[in-house]
């Protein structure tokens, strides 16, 4: 057998490859019985051998661009010796099974090289995978069949290419954009309770808003209408109708109650169809269900209006709660710093030893007593000065706390042992503007204190003199007439002051100024606390 022969015999060129060889001889052999045909089954034998023996030796190159290639006898002698060695007896006790090969044989026997490995298909994308699981889903279950689409639903996730987690979890998302798209149709609403049911999507959350906000719906529905918003997505009969009550009534109620997501839970035209389905029951039969249904929607209002009034007084009852605790937190706030002026101001007074106290701080140093931070000397020079003021003021003008002689000007309890003294504060017109209205209605000469009432003689002439003064420069106009003080002006009380002892430079004869005061004063009376 020459070497075209061979390939002929294979059907193949003379330039196929190692592999095509092998394809050949497997496919020719599929179709020989070597027991009935042996000859046939050598002589395929030895074509698919040389055949092999011509493509290893074109694989062994020697030279660069040169092949090793099989000559015409060296063909034949192969073709020989093959054909005897297939044909050659079974070994015996006189003829080893290893007996020396031929070069022939050695050439045949020779293993193949290993072929390289094919790369690996890459793998298909978890979205194709979803996908293609998807388009191949044949749903069975009816559209109020809930728990037959859950069963469906578990099911399908158990295919193999769905144990991946990637995979697993492309299925859940292309799962949830198709029911929110209606791919599944009138099947959409029940898949995606049974959505629910296996991926906990309402407590995990679906990504996609719709259904997040139909599944918070039905979750806050009572039993009742949940049944009846399950129920709705069965099949319309008269049946069903009397047994979830679906008067045109309580369909108008659902229809406005639950507009906002009914239009995608139910198929078009399902709520006229309920309608339709209620009336083909008999008429006497949807009276008395009617008033049950009414009565039932009538619940159904009380409950809302009480869940309304619950959370408005639950609104009210926060409102009180944070008022409240924002007026305890400023009242306390306030308090603790009313507290904290009050001994900072009795701090400033012990510091003076209760001395020259401003006539105008006794209300507030009155109005410290309550916060009980004063000490018992406190308490003394407090009583020592509202004495002082109690005699000074009329009664009949007011209470000492109010009474308008009180400023910064006077001082009660002075250092120097007197009863009052007088600061010169602000502006030499508003100070004896002051002056004069002390002089006029304050109740100094009850006092018994001839040094004070001397100082104040002295401080009304030091004004006269300022405000004579004034008018010797041109400065007398009505303005400063009115802040001079002429609404306390008394040309009479000035006169007869000028006549005492205590004005400076007083016209004579003179008058004593402790006789007007010892006769002013109560007998007995002194205005020092006892010792």
């Amino acid at each position: 057998m020459t070497l075209s022969e061979a390939f002929a015999q294979l059907g193949l060129p003379p330039d196929s490859d190692g592999r095509a060889v092998r394809r050949a001889y497997a496919q020719l052999l599929k179709g020989l019985d070597q027991v009935s045909q042996p000859q046939a089954f050598m002589e395929l034998r030895a074509a698919y051998e040389l055949a092999m023996a011509h493509v290893r030796a074109n694989a062994n190159v020697q030279e660069p661009g040169a092949q090793a290639q099989l000559n015409e006898p060296q063909a034949d002698a192969f073709v020989r010796d093959s054909l005897a060695f297939i044909a050659r007896p079974a070994p015996g006790p006189d003829r080893p099974e290893h007996a020396e090969p031929t070069k022939q044989m050695e050439l045949a026997e020779t293993p193949e090289p290993p072929e390289p490995p094919e790369p690996p298909e890459p793998p298909e994308p978890p979205e194709d995978v979803a996908n293609r699981v998807l388009d191949g889903w044949q749903c069975r279950f009816q559209p109020w069949e809930l728990d037959a689409a859950t069963q469906e639903l578990r099911i399908l996730l158990k295919r193999p290419e769905l144990q991946g987690f990637d995979n697993r979890e492309a299925f859940e998302r292309q799962l949830a954009r198709r029911i929110a798209g209606r791919t599944f149709g009138a099947r959409s609403s029940a898949l995606l309770l049974a959505a629910d049911a296996v991926f906990d999507w309402r407590r995990r959350g679906v990504g996609v808003e719709p259904l997040e906000h139909i599944l918070d719906s039905l979750a806050r529905l009572p039993p009742m209408l949940h049944k009846v918003a399950t129920g709705l997505l069965g099949e319309p009969n008269p049946d069903s109708a009397r047994e979830l009550l679906l008067t045109p009534r309580f369909l108008g109620y659902v229809e406005q109650q639950w507009q906002s997501w009914l239009k995608w839970w139910l198929p078009e035209e399902q709520l006229h169809h309920w309608g339709l389905a209620w009336h083909r029951i008999p008429i006497g039969t949807r009276a008395s269900m009617g008033l049950v249904a009414g009565a039932k929607l009538a619940g159904l209002a009380l409950k809302v209006l009480g869940a309304r009034l619950a959370i408005a007084g639950l609104i009210v009852v926060a409102a009180i709660f944070v008022f409240r605790t924002i007026a305890d937190r400023t009242s306390g706030k306030q308090v603790a710093q009313e507290k904290q002026a009050c001994v900072n101001a009795y701090a400033d007074r012990r510091l003076n030893g209760w001395h020259d106290v401003p006539s105008n701080k006794l209300y507030s140093l009155r109005s410290c007593r309550s916060q009980g931070v004063h000490t018992i000397p406190d308490q003394r020079g407090m009583d020592q000065a509202e004495r002082i003021a109690r005699v000074l003021v009329d009664p009949s003008t007011g209470w000492i706390d109010s009474s308008p002689l009180w400023g910064d000007y006077l001082r009660l309890n002075t250092k120097d042992g007197r009863a009052f003294g007088f600061e010169r504060v602000g502006s030499v017109p508003s100070y004896c503007a002051n002056i004069r209205a002390f002089a006029l209605e304050g109740m100094w000469l009850k006092l018994g204190d001839v040094p004070a009432a001397t100082a104040l003689v002295r401080e009304v002439a030091w004004c006269q003199a300022q405000l004579l003064a004034a008018k010797n420069e041109g400065r007398d106009n009505a303005r400063e007439r009115v802040t001079y003080g002429e609404r306390h002006e008394s040309d009479a009380l000035w006169a007869f002051l000028r006549h005492t002892d205590a004005w400076p430079d007083g016209a004579r004869p003179a008058l004593p100024l402790e006789s007007l005061v010892r006769g002013n004063t109560a007998a007995g009376f002194d205005w020092r606390l006892p010792t």
